[in-house]
């Protein structure tokens, strides 16, 4: 799949599954698990599709109570740590 510059979106490889409130996620690859939950749940849910961070910003800021800088920042970091595990795909 080749995705445009600056986008990401899930590594379809993830194995996921909401639960009440958090989502889980399943590295094949690593067997580790991730349960994410909050505005974290939010972003995976909108990476359904490919995304820029700044798309996802937005859109958190339309859901939370919280600044569009806040907003960014937190969804770098949120990110940057998917993408360290390999569970989203990026378009760098």
């Amino acid at each position: 799949m080749t995705l445009q510059k600056n986008t990401v979106i899930r590594n379809s490889k993830i194995a996921w599954q909401n639960i009440q409130d958090k989502v889980v996620l399943v590295s094949p690859k690593t067997m580790r698990i991730h349960i994410i939950h909050g505005s974290g749940g939010s972003v995976w849910e909108h990476l359904k599709k490919s995304r820029s961070e700044d798309e996802l910003a937005e859109l958190i800021f339309e859901e939370y109570d919280t600044t569009i800088e806040s907003a960014k920042k937190d969804v770098q970091i949120f990110l940057d740590k998917l993408k360290k595990e390999s569970l989203v795909l990026s378009g760098e």
